[in-house]
């Protein structure tokens, strides 16, 4: 009988040592989740604020130089399946047309 519960009280010991050792594992690895979640709500909150319409807008005017098109400043045109636009240029605008598609034949022959 004394075997029994000398069994019984080491097998208990023994489990209460694992015992304590798996509930000081899952603290560990809460307080990395709380970390873990911490960092993500952080940049998730930054990512945020870098996509915000706002901040596109701050960086689009302040370091690129773009502005808002005014919609006096759009043109729309339709064409009709057989309809080309010309525009009238003058001599000089025809020579720099045809330099220019000179140079963009050469350079397409050039390329391999």
């Amino acid at each position: 009988i004394f075997a029994v519960f000398g069994g019984l009280a080491i097998s208990s010991l023994m489990s209460g040592a694992t015992l304590m050792e798996l509930n000081a594992q899952v603290d560990e690895v809460s307080a990395q989740l709380a970390e873990a979640q911490s960092e993500y709500d952080y940049l998730n909150t930054r990512m945020n604020d870098i996509t915000s319409r706002a901040s596109l807008q701050q960086v689009a005017e302040g370091e690129l130089g773009l502005v808002k098109a005014d919609p006096s400043q759009i043109t729309y045109v339709q064409l009709e399946d057989q309809s080309i636009i010309e525009r009238n240029t003058g001599a000089a605008g025809r020579l720099l047309d045809e330099v220019r598609t000179a140079a963009l034949s050469l350079l397409d022959s050039l390329n391999p």
